[in-house]
């Protein structure tokens, strides 16, 4: 790979992304200067304000129980306080595996309980054929305006990225870049992450919040989200979060929000690809 190729995607990125803000900023003028309420850039078809959808108790569980999971570990490391293990090649791949698996289940079970098997509660939440290009369309567009503050800020806490606190999978890549391993990376990464960490962080944890804390939800949501992934590339996560849920709030897209996030750590995973050596 040509050395300039990660610069030239980071610089494409970033005008693209301030690209995506200047036209929201404009239309919100735009709208401001008319007198119009409302979401300024909601879309044809969609309502400015759409109904909060009343989450089930049981998919509320569901989400509790997660979250009380990864608090228990987090805790129980820092009572050890154990030294980071030496990183192991086949253990990482094997729980990458395991993850797979596991985060695919969880979303089977975790959509029974959203809409409790019926048919309409896909629509409810989110799954719907109509606009469905569209759909995808403000999914790419979601993920571009993610991008600038997200490079700002992964930029900011450059200090703080030794090669220790690299995720696991890009460890991973760096010890073994066959083909099967990006495979699992990207089965991982792209498709399943994305599905059951939307449904959990946007679908259940922010709409129930919605309901008791408004327009606050999408960042409460945003940093409960970020809390679950390692530092640093937590703080860095906080603004992608943020973008995810302002979409989610104003246009109760699960196609969207899924397309955003899996667009961006397909872009992350091709960015570090494209990196030299060092």
């Amino acid at each position: 790979m040509p050395p300039w190729l990660p610069n030239a995607i980071l610089a494409a990125l970033c005008a693209g992304s301030a690209a995506v803000w200047v036209v929201r900023f404009r239309k919100k003028w735009i709208a401001a200067g008319d007198g119009e309420s409302g979401e300024a850039d909601a879309e044809p078809g969609t309502t400015a304000s759409p109904v909060v959808p009343v989450v089930p108790v049981g998919a509320i569980i569901f989400g509790a129980l997660w979250l009380l999971y990864h608090v228990l570990n987090d805790v129980s490391a820092m009572l050890n306080d154990a030294a980071p293990p030496t990183f192991d090649p086949e253990r990482t791949l094997m729980a990458l595996q395991q993850n797979c698996w596991l985060l695919g289940t969880g979303t089977g079970v975790a959509w029974m309980l959203v809409t409790r098997g019926e048919h309409d509660g896909l629509r409810a939440f989110g799954v719907r054929r109509s606009r469905f290009l569209a759909q995808i369309r403000d999914g790419l567009t979601t993920v571009t305006a993610a991008w600038l503050p997200v490079f700002a800020v992964l930029f900011a806490t450059i200090p703080l990225r030794t090669a220790d606190r690299r995720h696991t999978v890009f460890q991973l890549l760096d010890a073994d870049d066959s083909l099967a391993i990006y495979g699992w990376a990207v089965l991982s990464a792209v498709i399943v992450a994305p599905l059951f960490e939307e449904l959990v962080f946007r679908v259940i944890v922010q709409t129930w919040l919605e309901r008791f804390l408004g327009i606050a939800a999408v960042p409460v949501a945003a940093v409960v989200f970020a809390s679950v992934h390692t530092m640093p590339d937590s703080l860095a996560i906080i603004p992608l979060a943020l973008v995810l849920g302002d979409a989610w709030r104003t246009r109760r897209s699960y196609t969207e929000i899924f397309v955003a996030h899996a667009t961006f750590n397909a872009v992350m995973l091709a960015l570090d690809a494209t990196m030299p050596d060092q």
